[in-house]
Parts: C-alpha cells; sequence; structure tokens
C-alpha cells in the first residue's frame, strides 16, 4: 500500500540498518492484535491502526519499533525468563519476572532510539526523558520493579495511616460513651472495647514503623 511504501521511505532515509532488517523480515497484516507486535521472527501489524497514524514518520516508527524487537531478541529473552522461572537473582532476593513490564522496559528504551532518529513519535506510547537509549533493558525492568515495590509499599503505609486513625477515632468515640452511660457494666464494656483499640493502634504503629524501614531499592 502507498502509506506502506511512504514509510519504508522514510524509514530507509532516517535508519538504513532498520530499513535493511525490515525488508528481510516477513511483514503480516492482522486484526489478532491492536497495534503492532513481533514473536522474534516476523512482524505483525494491525492495517486499520496502521493507516489510522497522524503520519508517515508514525508509521516507520511502528515498523522500526518492532523491527528494534526483533534486532535486540527481546521476545526470546522474555521466553527465557519465563522458563527459568525468575528474572534475576539479587543477594537472597529472587526477582520475579513480568513479561508485561519487561515490554515496557523494551519500549522505553527502543523508543528513545527512535526519538533519536528523528521519527515520529507515537502518542501514548512509552516514553520517558529519565530513560536513555543506551540504557540496558534489564537495567530499566529493575528500575521499574523498584518504582512498582515503591508504590505497593506507600499504598501499605498510607492503608495503616488510615487505619490508625479510624482505630484513634474509635477509642475516643468509646472512652466518650463511657463517661455518659450510668450503667457501670456496659461502662466496663465500653473501656475494655477501648483498651482493645488502643492496643491495635499500638500494633499498627510498630507495622508502620516495620513497613519504612524495609523500605530499600533492589
Amino acid at each position: 500500500s502507498k502509506p506502506y511504501v511512504k514509510a519504508l521511505i522514510i524509514l530507509q532515509a532516517k535508519s538504513q540498518v532498520y530499513y535493511s532488517i525490515l525488508a528481510n523480515t516477513k511483514v503480516i497484516w492482522t486484526d489478532a492484535i491492536p497495534t503492532g507486535a513481533t514473536d522474534g521472527v516476523y512482524v505483525y501489524i494491525n492495517k486499520d491502526f496502521f493507516r489510522g497514524l497522524a503520519s508517515d514518520s508514525q508509521r516507520a516508527f511502528l515498523l522500526a519499533h518492532e523491527v528494534s524487537h526483533i534486532v535486540l531478541r527481546h521476545p526470546q529473552r522474555g521466553k527465557a525468563f519465563l522458563d527459568r522461572g525468575f528474572f534475576r537473582q539479587v543477594g537472597s532476593n529472587q526477582i520475579n519476572f513480568d513479561n508485561a513490564l519487561f515490554n515496557q522496559a523494551a519500549d522505553y528504551v527502543i523508543n528513545a532510539d527512535l526519538v533519536k532518529h528523528d521519527l515520529e513519535f507515537i502518542p501514548n506510547g512509552l516514553l520517558n526523558a529519565d530513560i536513555d537509549r543506551n540504557q540496558l533493558v534489564d537495567d530499566v525492568y529493575m528500575q521499574l520493579v523498584n518504582q512498582n515495590r515503591k508504590i505497593t509499599m506507600m499504598i501499605k503505609i498510607r492503608i495503616v495511616t488510615l487505619a490508625v486513625t479510624l482505630m484513634g477515632m474509635i477509642t475516643h468515640s468509646l472512652m466518650a460513651l463511657a463517661t455518659m452511660i450510668r450503667n457501670q457494666r456496659i461502662k466496663i464494656i465500653m473501656i475494655r472495647l477501648a483498651a482493645i483499640t488502643v492496643r491495635t493502634t499500638t500494633t499498627l504503629i510498630l507495622l508502620k514503623i516495620r513497613l519504612v524501614k524495609a523500605w530499600t531499592p533492589i
């Protein structure tokens, strides 16, 4: 098609290497995927997505993106990690492998490289000014792993903080009720419940302290 030919011309002008590899790679047009993909051997492109891109340079970007995955053997390496069952051993920590996260790491590096080749970036793609095209995908993967761990830790700390606040409110309410109730038996029950909430609050505060101290990047 004309858009494909125009994209090839741009790719040849911007990156002879990617163009040469693509020229020797079979491109399969399919509706089975929403955008583009590769299994390390073939390039798969959704025709409607390809034609819907804003410019021929964006189409060249898409083609070069999938070729980059082939060049860097990301599908093969991802499969190797999956077969092994983990990504990396860091001291006593075994880092789990997340194929989707690995693909994100690869996309950040690849897209940074293609932008340097003066190809037009496709909106909604992955691009980070702090991630350079010369970085190893494995290192970027570990950055993302640590970011996700930090976010998870912050969520846990936030939940514990809210629980501490809630326990404080319950304790205050129980003690207030205890002072207003004349029935001695019910008053004792209220005070005992308040004591339980105080102990629970103390446990939650200690948990929060442990969570904060436990956070260290891998």
